[in-house]
């Protein structure tokens, strides 16, 4: 088993992540759905409470989350009981499916600053299974 990745998100943390990051920026938003397509299965690796995850399937994709945080994912399943997460360390993430796009704001890879974890998450989300064109 890999290091774990901490949770920074306890019941506090989630309360005001909730109210300060409800929505996500739109032109950040905008970037992340200008490659998603119809009929693609889309991982967001990171997610938190959904404010990016929650208006890709708004506008009907097809898109799976996962996050270390049960407190950051009970907030997302409030909003959208029936979405497709995982609570887990990416790190320890594996799967089968495949996927045709996974994308990871900005703001949540900017939480690690160990360069280290940073590179191995990357390498981990780079090799999970893409489907290849």
């Amino acid at each position: 088993m890999s290091q774990l990745v901490p949770n920074y998100y306890g019941s506090l943390c989630a309360e005001m992540y909730e109210i300060l990051h409800r929505i996500p920026p739109q032109d950040e938003l905008n970037f992340y759905l200008s490659y998603a397509k119809k009929g693609d299965y889309i991982l967001e690796p990171l997610c938190g409470n959904g404010r990016f995850l929650i208006p890709f399937i708004e506008r009907g994709l097809k898109i799976k989350g996962i996050d270390a945080s049960k407190e950051m994912l009970e907030k997302l399943k409030l909003k959208s009981p029936n979405t497709s997460v995982v609570q887990s360390n990416i790190e320890d993430y594996s799967t089968e499916e495949k996927f045709d796009y996974i994308f990871i704001p900005s703001a949540s890879i900017s939480l690690f600053t160990d360069i280290s974890l940073c590179k191995g998450i990357l390498y981990k989300i780079k090799n999970l299974n893409v489907k290849k064109e």
